[in-house]
């Protein structure tokens, strides 16, 4: 289904797939779900997959660098992206009707520019070099990277059902600002860390994922206690 869905998407809009606004190139993508997303990024010709190291290259005239993707367990899925922007670039995520779209998304993100004062914004909101981002499931909000950005990206992706039956009846969780905004209206989440407090424990899992060995249950293993 997931497949066939990424393959209708692409069918129908692969002419729209790169367009060039304002100065920026736009690239869109099925934001559904990790899974989703990663089977359009291997739809691009521009992206080369290497589906044993479960890693991507999205090298092109406007980006070059890597994207590493791991699902740990059923509902749980993370990725570990290092990419360098050499234009404006756009994503703009597009939800199939067809498809579950329940996955939220909470990202670490270290971004610096050496060009331009600009860095990672999403929807028009300017990130600081360091800062976490927090997404509910199903939010079309447009990421914009700027020219000379050189991105580090740590995302963990996970589904309702995986909340619930991993955190739901935490103590821990009950007390947390997580909870509080899953049950909030608010629909995103953007802090700085200015001072990199958690720019050591973000180094620990990026070398995890630059190991060169085929991704395994003792890899997978150690990112699970990082």
């Amino acid at each position: 289904m997931l497949l066939e869905r990424v393959n209708n998407w692409f069918l129908h809009c692969q002419k729209y797939l790169f367009t060039y606004k304002d100065n920026f190139f736009e690239l869109s993508y099925v934001g559904n779900s990790p899974q989703a997303m990663i089977a359009s990024f291997i739809k691009m010709p521009f992206v080369k997959n290497d589906p044993e190291k479960q890693i991507l290259y999205p090298n092109s005239r406007f980006t070059k660098g890597f994207i590493k993707y791991r699902e740990l367990e059923d509902g749980l899925y993370i990725t570990y992206s290092e990419v360098s922007f050499k234009a404006n670039v756009r994503f703009k995520p597009f939800y199939d009707l067809f498809l579950p779209g329940d996955y939220y998304l909470l990202s670490y993100n270290v971004d610096i520019n050496t060009i331009q004062r600009y860095n990672l914004a999403i929807d028009g909101v300017e990130f600081a070099n360091q800062s976490w981002s927090f997404l509910k499931p199903g939010q079309k909000r447009t990421i914009t990277h700027y020219k000379g950005s050189n991105g580090r990206f740590f995302t963990i992706f996970f589904n309702e059902k995986w909340l619930q039956t991993n955190l739901g009846d935490d103590a821990i969780y009950e007390e947390s600002k997580i909870r509080e905004f899953i049950n909030d209206k608010i629909d995103h989440l953007y802090w700085p860390d200015p001072e990199g407090e958690y720019l050591k424990k973000f180094n620990k899992i990026s070398e995890v994922f630059l190991e060169n060995n085929i991704p395994g249950t003792n890899n997978i293993l150690r990112l699970k206690i990082h």
